[in-house]
């Protein structure tokens, strides 16, 4: 009995000196991780503030001078490549994190590898991307129609729409995960057929 009880304990220590060991090498990726995502925001965030510094600069200027066709003008032309170079990054840096994790690449060269492998993948990537977005709308629907029946009861919308997000998130950020590593592994095989 005596022995059992040893064994029992001794393989409960190995599990959990393994689990302790899983928890460090994560530790190394999250801290990649996590400068990987600052950077992706930041970068992101740079080319749209200065789009919109820019934009503010010269409408200030236009619309003082009461030109309001060339402001709005310039507000167009500088709108239009801020939200293409938002919109193309992102796309392009769609699976950082993925590479980032599993080939454990340091921030920049995640989102180069993200880069690369979306190169000539950018309708499929695009296509998934919507289809997250059109399933997440589909996924709030029911609350928007709750807080719309609901209206007068404040701490009811608050209650039942703070358990609604929860649940639907618990339910789509997993979804999510899986289908960008799924996409990634497909990009990634791709590139290696090639």
């Amino acid at each position: 009995m005596l022995m059992v009880s040893a064994n029992y304990f001794a393989d409960r220590l190995d599990k959990l000196v393994g689990a302790v060991e899983d928890v460090q090498e994560a530790r190394g990726y999250f801290w990649k991780y996590a400068g990987a995502s600052l950077l992706y925001l930041g970068l992101i965030s740079v080319i749209a503030f200065a789009g919109a510094l820019i934009a503010a600069i010269l409408s200030g200027i236009f619309f003082s001078a009461h030109q309001t066709a060339a402001g709005a003008v310039s507000l167009f032309l500088i709108a239009v490549p801020t939200l293409f170079g938002v919109v193309y990054f992102s796309i392009r840096w769609a699976i950082f994190g993925v590479a980032c994790v599993l080939e454990n690449l340091s921030p920049l060269a995640a989102l180069s590898r993200s880069h690369a492998l979306l190169k000539d993948r950018v309708n499929p990537i695009v296509g998934e991307i919507l289809f997250f977005f059109c399933f997440t709308l589909l996924v709030f629907i029911p609350l928007v129609i709750f807080n719309g029946i609901a209206g007068h009861a404040p701490t009811a919308n608050l209650v039942v729409s703070t358990v609604y997000q929860f649940i639907t998130n618990l339910l789509l950020l997993p979804l999510w995960v899986c289908i960008m590593v799924t996409f990634y592994s497909r990009a990634k095989q791709s590139a290696q057929n090639l």
